[in-house]
């Protein structure tokens, strides 16, 4: 090998060489991205699964949540919100009119004014269905787009996974040195 550089050293021009020249290199950091990805969303299902009867979701699938009851799945997002923030500020309100809803119900004083509460709570839980289903599948569609991972390796992987082992030859092939040199050609 010619001349040995390391990541550390390079410009944001030549860190785009690496990438556009090391297929290996763009298949490890869209892996690394979609298992990333993955462990974000099982961390949000493991918050909504109280208030789910039944979830499909994945890259190949057709994403889909089934809610188990309104008041479950209200205080799911509302962990959800409390420990992620994976909706915007203006859903907690609907969150909390919701909840508000449900400890009304038991005083209302007629079937037609339950039935407007019951018929109120039920728009508040649809609009979190979607966009709880929204969210996550934009988490999804962000890993399916080639420059996502691009993204990915100028923002994350170079900062936590790139160290020092790793560096480049005069054509700007990467290489890892552990025990062995493997090239990411």
């Amino acid at each position: 090998m010619e001349n040995r550089k390391p990541l550390s050293e390079l410009t944001g021009e030549e860190l785009s060489w690496v990438w556009e020249r090391n297929y290996k290199l763009q298949e490890e950091v869209t892996s690394c991205m979609e298992d990333n990805i993955i462990s974000y969303i099982d961390d949000y299902m493991s918050v909504l699964k109280n208030g789910l009867q039944h979830w499909s979701i994945g890259f190949c699938n057709y994403n889909t949540i089934d809610i188990k009851s309104d008041i479950s799945f209200l205080d799911a997002c509302y962990e959800l919100q409390k420990n992620f923030c994976l909706l915007c500020e203006d859903y907690d309100k609907v969150i909390a009119r919701g909840k508000q809803i449900y400890t009304q119900l038991d005083c209302a004083e007629t079937d037609v004014e339950y039935d407007e509460l019951e018929e109120e709570m039920g728009q508040c839980v649809n609009t979190l269905h979607d966009a709880v289903l929204d969210a996550i599948n934009k988490e999804i569609k962000y890993a399916d787009k080639e420059e996502s991972a691009f993204e990915y390796f100028f923002e994350v992987w170079l900062n936590d996974y790139a160290d020092d082992g790793y560096f480049i030859d005069d054509d700007y092939e990467l290489f890892l040195t552990t025990l062995k040199t493997k090239s990411f050609k």
